[in-house]
């Protein structure tokens, strides 16, 4: 018995421990995604670790970059908010302007049918 405890340990911490990898949406922390439609259309967002999302958009010859949205992840869920800064008028404010799924088989984020590759 005194030696059949310590091999349970070893393979219950064994299963505790592989129980425990997460791979929920929140590796996308830190990184950028990307989608490049043509040389006219391209979307790509940097998740920041303080909670910010950077967006940079190019739809033929329009441009938009700013760093005033904000994050949340539940599970395999990205919503992107506007912030509550002054940039935006106050009825957007906190308001969700887009929900993305993380697929972790591949690293990628989908969006309306786009799919948004890991760039960094």
């Amino acid at each position: 018995m005194k030696k059949f405890l310590p091999l349970m340990f070893i393979i219950l911490s064994a299963f505790i421990f592989i129980g425990c990898t997460n791979n929920n949406a929140k590796s996308i922390i830190g990184h950028t995604y990307a989608w490049v439609g043509s040389s006219t259309e391209m979307l790509s967002i940097y998740f920041s670790p303080s909670g910010n999302a950077v967006i940079h958009s190019i739809s033929g010859n329009e441009s938009f970059n700013t760093s005033h949205f904000i994050y949340n992840i539940e599970g395999y869920t990205v919503e992107i908010c506007y912030d509550y800064s002054n940039y935006w008028v106050e009825d957007a404010k906190g308001t969700i302007i887009m929900a993305l799924t993380y697929n972790p088989d591949d690293d990628t984020l989908r969006y309306l049918g786009d799919v948004l590759q890991r760039a960094d």
